[in-house]
């Protein structure tokens, strides 16, 4: 099985029971840990991380601004604030400053792990709209509207019909955008986001791809495979192998 990586910025790691052996995330995840913004940058740069944890433990809301640098340096990847604490001051100063995301690391193990698996596979649609469509986030704010729709209903597939209803505005407009902002058809679009989905499983997990096809909502297994032989032209199988060698970005740029 393929972990995901999980880089874990901390001063105080070692007073934290949460990261230590054996009840440890070490077990679930492949962590490497810093305590610079020096080697947060050089690890983004080399170790290929699905996340980026910043650990503060006992959090005021003045140590929030910490995260102002840092979310320019985890650029892509999904910057998630932990604390004992969860004060609504110090979720909210996280928030205005960059975190993407927040958890209480005084919960249960379970719990938590889960919660980053979540924010590691949602994290994956904000990296795809990044990657491949940057400049669409300062065409309009409904673009951004769009993807944060996308990203409250993941695993859901909503018609373009409900994102309409949703924004106020017509399925026609909606099509006319995605054209601008995407270059794609609105439903090109969406299946290019669930087989990158489901590129990104089949490389952090050993789920199989019947599994795989129940996460991410398609009905049956048959339905994921058309998804796949129609963006990349072969199975999810074959795409199995490739992705011994390439990572999911590479395999929808070819």
């Amino acid at each position: 099985m393929n972990k995901p990586k999980l880089i874990i910025y901390s001063q105080q790691i070692s007073e934290c029971p949460f990261f230590v052996p054996p009840s440890g995330i070490k077990t679930d995840f492949i962590t490497e840990v810093v305590g610079t913004s020096e080697e947060l940058l050089n690890k983004i740069k080399t170790f290929n991380a699905d996340a980026v944890l910043v650990c503060f433990c006992q959090a005021e809301e003045k140590d929030a601004v910490e995260l102002l640098r840092l979310d320019v340096l985890t650029n892509l990847v999904p910057l998630i604030a932990c604390s004992r604490t969860d004060s609504s001051d110090f979720v909210c100063a996280a928030s205005k400053n960059g975190a993407d995301y927040f958890i209480n690391c005084s919960e249960e193990k379970e719990k938590i792990v889960s919660t980053i698996n979540k924010i590691i596979q949602h994290g994956g649609i904000k990296k795809f709209f990044e990657y491949f469509y940057q400049d669409s986030f300062t065409l309009s704010s409904y673009t951004n509207k769009i993807i944060k729709i996308i990203l409250n209903t993941f695993p859901n597939r909503l018609h373009e019909n409900e994102f309409a209803r949703q924004l106020g505005v017509t399925p026609r407009w909606i099509r006319k955008l995605c054209n601008q902002a995407f270059k794609i058809k609105f439903s090109k679009l969406m299946r290019r986001i669930w087989v990158y989905q489901a590129l990104r499983l089949v490389k952090l997990t050993n789920f199989d791809n019947g599994e795989i096809a129940l996460l991410l909502n398609y009905s049956e297994e048959g339905s994921m495979v058309r998804d796949f032989r129609k963006e990349l032209g072969y199975s999810p199988t074959k795409a199995r192998e490739l992705l011994m060698n390439y990572n999911p970005e590479d395999m929808l740029k070819k």
